[in-house]
């Protein structure tokens, strides 16, 4: 018997409520303290899925993948597929900035910028499917030799993306659709 774990910020605890509800789990959300990797350790909460059944049934829909290996799925479910990796490994930004053209300043306005930190061997997979909806997508190195950072960063391609992940229906983490469109 080997368990699932479903982990998330605190902040996003009434996702993990949300899908207890949904599976009808009846155990309790732990909020454990984690050593190691993990910042602020204090702030997760996560929910062990031990039936074996469930945990085949995943398998089967091809719904788990190893984090260097991308879920095969039809393109009619990139949508929900990429908002899932976004609300897990994804960001956006949202600054105010004002610009100056001769001397006269221009602003403020909202610059929102868009990050996905990914293994290095699902860049090409991820980025093929952002480049179909997306302009200007730009990539950057992180601080693990394995991981690369996909962004963009142009108001249009910024709300382009969240029409296109929200445009299922689906779960998702509330804090990251507000900053989209506040």
């Amino acid at each position: 018997k080997v368990p699932w774990f479903v982990i998330c910020q605190t902040i996003d605890a009434d996702h993990l409520e949300k899908l207890k509800q949904t599976i009808e789990y009846t155990g309790n959300i732990k909020y454990p303290k984690y050593s190691g990797n993990f910042k602020n350790s204090s702030q997760m909460g996560r929910i062990a899925l031990c039936r074996k059944k469930l945990c085949i049934d995943l398998i089967k829909l091809e719904c788990v993948s190893p984090k260097n290996k991308l879920p095969l799925c039809p393109p009619e479910f990139y949508p929900s597929l990429i908002r899932g990796i976004f609300d897990g490994d994804g960001s956006i930004s949202v600054q105010e900035r004002t610009y100056i053209q001769n001397g006269k300043p221009y602003g403020p306005y909202i610059q929102k910028q868009c990050n996905i930190i990914l293994h290095k061997d699902v860049v090409n997979d991820i980025s093929t499917i952002l480049n179909s909806i997306v302009d200007h997508v730009g990539f950057a190195d992180s601080k693990t030799e394995y991981m690369k950072y996909i962004r963009w960063s142009s108001t249009k391609d910024v709300r382009t993306f969240a029409d296109w992940i929200y445009s299922q229906p689906g779960p998702y983490l509330e804090r990251k659709h507000e900053k989209f469109y506040s």
